[in-house]
């Protein structure tokens, strides 16, 4: 089916054509994996206090005049906007969102120095305690941040924010111990002996009320580093910050290593969250790269916007794959809403249940299609073009049967409470069951005993059988028809090749 004939239909793709992540050095990421979500184009600093606190340290990165990480990002990609503070006038203040952080000034009628004037939220602080800040005294419960650190945004290994909330309590190092601590995940640290070959240790003991923690030696360095700046209009060479603290805030756990995927390759990287970023040590990387700032400004932004996956639409599935295809069965989800949803926690399954896939904590942005592939291929979690690919392995047995099942899509643990929408098929005439049928039926998203008749063909009397000739042969899927109906009905959809 061709996108002219089906309104919610983008053209047709398959895992050869997908493109792989990228290890470049781009303006957003430096030299960290492309694929997380930008979630608006990109904007000028919105005012002459941010411009000038920008143009000290990435225009030169701009201009070509050194090359090193950014600190803030190419430029903004929020205009100017005004979010709750209690204690700025009106109960709002200015804020604009870069890719590394966040500008903000809480106290316009201050006297500007210069250098506290304008600030960069505590945002990792918010996204490991989940508490999001929206006063000196006042905050908003969350629940932390299920998002990479670092590296690419469908690595299911690499630690979260949610990680280095296990972490916060861990006692700081001895004075010039060497670094040889790797954390996994799930928050577990163990010593790997090998890591020592690196030859990294602390280096500063940061203890002020609340915080003990020892800086790694190329973050310490980092942070007093020296080099070309633009101030005054003029490119000079100067101290990179004006107070080491400025940029990352204090310490808030110890640094550790670990295993990220960077542009599809696992590499060790080290990495410490401080309170305003984290800061990444990857070995083998470019001089100028091998410390960097991580994207906190898109992670927070994400984490504070992006609305749960309600209103999700199942677009097109292809349960009965081509033997001989490259194309595995998959699921395609579409975003209809005109606000990015977060796919965190939720959950795709089939009709009784009893399969299931875990969706990858990535935000689907208005008007963009994710397609879930049950097979093994490489994800595109580059979803700022309007589509991606997730892929998950069903094992040796099949996820449905190509003659009665259904899939559904639940926003988190599935329940009557959590089903976000539903579609049933079947080849023998069979009404649906199950667990997902239930739910459907009793949240009134789904009519009882309905199905989409997926067979065409009578009993065949000489074999005194079922010879059924799938209205949906091979390769073929089914998919919302030419008016992108959403009435949670079978007549929503129709069958179509792949």
């Amino acid at each position: 089916m061709s996108p002219a004939t089906r309104a919610v239909r983008r053209t047709a793709r398959a895992p050869l054509l997908l493109l792989t992540l990228l290890l470049v050095v781009s303006p957003t990421l430096g030299w960290q994996a492309a694929g997380a979500l930008r979630p608006a184009p990109r904007e000028l600093p919105g005012t002459p206090a941010f411009q000038r606190v920008w143009e000290r340290t990435d225009q030169p990165v701009a201009s070509g005049a050194t090359s090193r990480t950014w600190m803030w990002g190419p430029d903004a990609f929020t205009g100017v906007l005004q979010e709750e503070y209690a204690e700025s006038p009106g109960g709002v203040r200015q804020v604009q969102y870069f890719d590394k952080s966040r500008m903000e000034v809480t106290h316009p009628d201050a006297v500007d120095d210069g250098l506290w004037y304008v600030t960069n939220g505590l945002l990792v602080v918010e996204l490991i305690s989940g508490w999001m800040q929206v006063g000196d005294d006042a905050f908003i419960k969350r629940s932390p941040a299920q998002v990479n650190v670092a590296g690419d945004a469908d690595d299911p290994l690499g630690p979260t924010y949610a990680t280095f909330a296990l972490l916060l309590d861990d006692p700081a190092r001895e004075h010039g111990a060497t670094i040889y601590e790797r954390v996994s995940r799930d928050g577990v640290v163990t010593e790997d002996p090998s890591l020592a070959v690196h030859n990294i240790q602390t280096a500063h003991l940061v203890e002020v009320p609340g915080i003990s923690h020892q800086v790694a030696a190329p973050f310490w360095t980092f942070m007093n580093s020296s080099g070309v700046v633009y101030q005054d209009g003029a490119y000079v060479e100067d101290a990179l910050f004006i107070n080491p603290f400025y940029a990352t805030g204090y310490p808030i756990t110890e640094a550790y290593w670990a295993s990220v995927k960077v542009a599809g390759t696992y590499r060790d990287v080290l990495m410490q969250c401080f309170e305003r970023r984290c800061l990444t040590y990857t070995p083998g990387n470019p001089p100028g790269f091998l410390t960097e700032a991580g994207n906190v400004g898109q992670h927070y932004h994400t984490w504070r916007y992006a609305q749960p996956a309600d209103d999700l639409l199942i677009n097109e599935v292809n349960y009965y794959p081509a033997a001989a295809s490259d194309i595995p069965a998959y699921i395609e989800l579409f975003n209809p809403t005109d606000v990015a949803r977060d796919l965190s926690g939720a959950v795709l399954t089939n009709g009784d249940g009893t399969n299931s896939i875990d969706l990858p904590a990535w935000v689907l942005p208005s008007g963009a299609y994710l397609t879930v592939y049950l097979g093994n291929g490489t994800p595109d979690a580059d979803l700022s073009d309007g589509s991606g690919a997730y892929f998950f392995d069903p094992g040796s047995d099949p996820f449905f049967s190509i003659e009665d099942d259904a899939v559904a899509l639940y926003r988190n643990t599935p329940d009557n409470d959590t089903l976000i929408d539903y579609v049933a098929w079947s080849a023998t005439g069979s009404p649906p069951s199950g667990q997902a049928y239930d739910h459907a039926v009793a949240l009134g998203i789904w009519p009882v005993d309905a199905y989409y008749d997926a067979a065409n063909g009578p009993i065949d009397a000489e074999a005194d059988q079922w010879s059924l000739r799938l209205a949906v042969l091979p390769g073929e899927s089914i998919g919302r028809n030419a008016f992108g109906s959403d009435t949670n009905a079978p007549s929503d959809f129709a069958p179509y090749g792949g």
